[in-house]
């Protein structure tokens, strides 16, 4: 057992005031992500030609409720495995979001080249800047959980140094 298993096992109410800061810390990321999909430059205008009911489905934001259960989730992973000193979990965790993460790009990248009564040089930039803004999001929010994970992790120790009671 390592030091941080008996810190978790020792401290209990420093484990998860810890957690609730962890947990908390989705809201201020949920507010970054939503900031990041407002970004003008990442803005996806519809191409000449392209059915405008069919446009708005499609540029709702991607994933956007699974993608939030899964930041609460990887969150929650990067913290329990940094507390316990398994940083391995969070290299797994990385792998399996890459090998499951790779058809769901091919789906946005590989949409057909070109539409009929769609301008294929606007159809090539929406949906290049569609990749982008769902690629940019997924990046940022795996940074941001990690650094939600790695300050909850701070203040364990913190709270285990200043309130030692245990």
């Amino acid at each position: 057992m390592s030091a941080l298993d008996t810190d978790i096992v020792a401290y209990p109410i420093q484990f998860i005031l810890a957690l609730l800061f962890t947990i908390l810390c989705a809201i201020p990321i949920s507010a970054l992500l939503e900031r990041v999909a407002r970004q003008e430059d990442l803005q996806v205008k519809k191409p000449k030609g392209f059915p405008d009911e069919v446009w708005k489905t499609l540029m709702q934001t991607p994933g956007k409720e699974g993608g939030r259960w899964i930041g609460h989730f990887e969150r929650l992973l990067f913290f329990v495995a940094l507390t316990a000193g398994e940083v391995s979990l969070i290299l797994a965790w990385a792998a399996f979001k890459v090998a499951s993460k790779w058809d769901a790009w091919k789906n946005v990248y590989l949409v057909p080249d070109h539409l009929p009564r769609v301008d294929d040089a606007e159809w090539f930039l929406a949906r290049t800047r569609w990749g982008s803004k769902t690629y940019q999001r997924v990046l940022i929010g795996t940074a941001a959980n990690i650094t939600a994970a790695l300050l909850g992790l701070a203040l364990f120790k913190a709270l285990i140094y200043f309130v030692p009671c245990r």
